[in-house]
């Protein structure tokens, strides 16, 4: 099964995904493609019409969704920090992503991510199903102490380190 956590928007492009998609029989390549989150876009879900494709509303907990996954996929055409990446490098997940900055910063060493051209492209690895599951990745250099402490050295650098006197 792949996953997509993100709101349901244009900027998250599961529209193009969905059109994509449905140019593979799904059911006989036995592929589930499990959309979740808050749908920004007038009736989304009416835009499916292919039973394999499996649309989920917005969940606190999107944990067991990741670990149940093969693999974590985003279509996504604009990210900053993108959390559903990270949240898939934890569980070392397989990851298939647009190439665009956000997804490019995390996934450029991650040895089980892969970064694709366009949503055709992302379709195309999906039906492949590659796998490779087991491999480990250190994350803790995003974890909020350290990323708190890398941004105060890149303001301290500029500002002669008046930023460690307001604290």
């Amino acid at each position: 099964m792949a996953t997509y956590i993100a709101e349901i928007s244009k900027r998250k492009n599961q529209v193009s995904l969905i059109n994509e998609l449905n140019k593979y029989d799904l059911e006989k390549l036995k592929i589930k493609v499990l959309l979740i989150g808050d749908s920004l876009i007038n009736k989304f879900e009416d835009k499916i019409n292919n039973k394999n494709i499996i649309y989920i509303d917005f969940q606190n907990n999107v944990c067991d969704y990741i670990n149940i996954s093969d693999v974590i996929i985003s279509s996504s055409t604009q990210e900053g920090l993108p959390l559903c990446i990270l949240e898939a490098m934890h569980f070392n997940k397989r990851i298939i992503a647009l190439n665009i900055r956000g997804n490019s910063d995390l996934l450029h060493d991650y040895p089980n991510g892969l970064l694709v051209k366009d949503v055709e492209e992302l379709v195309y690895e999906l039906v492949k199903k590659k796998k490779n599951k087991n491999v480990q990745y250190d994350i803790s250099k995003y974890k909020i102490d350290n990323v708190i402490s890398d941004v105060c050295g890149i303001y301290n650098k500029y500002l002669d380190g008046k930023l460690n006197q307001v604290k």
